[in-house]
Parts: structure tokens; sequence; C-alpha cells
């Protein structure tokens, strides 16, 4: 059986100490000692012990979005008409022609645009 383990890090430096259960010095010896990776049992532990001096680093994954110009519907590749459409909630269910598939992503794009309305407008 395999034990999980998770990082404890120091939590941020809060505005007062006289705000928190924890001293400075306390603080500024957590934050020299850094990260630490313990068991589970021994994090949780350290949580409750700590009185707030502690938290559990997450294991949040940084996505990075690449956004470009959309690319116009004539110079997709059937691939990329395919995600197009999926994306819409609109996968192909039957075989198509290319011109029926490009005509098919404008009219999702079109009534996507719509459904975009300004805040004023509301």
């Amino acid at each position: 059986m395999q034990m999980k383990i998770f990082t404890i890090i120091p939590v941020a430096k809060p505005k007062s100490f006289a705000d928190v259960d924890f001293h400075q010095k306390e603080y500024a010896a957590a934050l020299k000692r850094g990260p630490v990776d313990v068991p589970g049992a021994t994090a949780k532990e350290a949580l409750v012990n700590s009185k707030g001096l502690y938290r559990i680093k997450s294991d949040e994954k940084k996505v990075e979005v690449e956004i470009k110009g959309a690319k116009e519907p004539e110079d997709m590749t059937p691939s990329e008409l395919v995600a197009e459409m999926t994306s819409h909630g609109k996968p192909p269910r039957k075989k198509m022609a290319r011109a029926a598939a490009v005509a098919f992503v404008r009219d999702l794009r079109e009534k996507a645009a719509e459904m975009i309305v300004d805040d004023e407008d509301e």
C-alpha cells in the first residue's frame, strides 16, 4: 500500500500577528524551513497542531490557454472542422460534404455570437 504524500507550506504572511494563533518567530522558522513533504496523517496533524501556520500546497496545475485568431472555416482541415463542431456540442453524426461542414460551422458561430449581449442590454 502506497502512502499519499502532501507538501505543507507556511500560510501567507498575516497583516498582523495579533490576529493569528502563532508567533512571528514561529512564522520566520517555518519560512526558513520551507515546503515539507509529509505523509497524509502527519500533514493533518501538522495542520491541527500549527494553529493555522501551515497549509497544504495545492496540486493545481496552471493551464496556459493560447488564444489565436479563429481560422475561417474554409481554411480549416477536416479534423479542425470536427473539433469546432464538437466544441459547440454538435459533433457530426453522419458523413458530410466539406461545403456542408463549412456552412454548418459558420452557422454555429453566428448562433453563438447572437447569444452574447452587452451588459447594458440586459
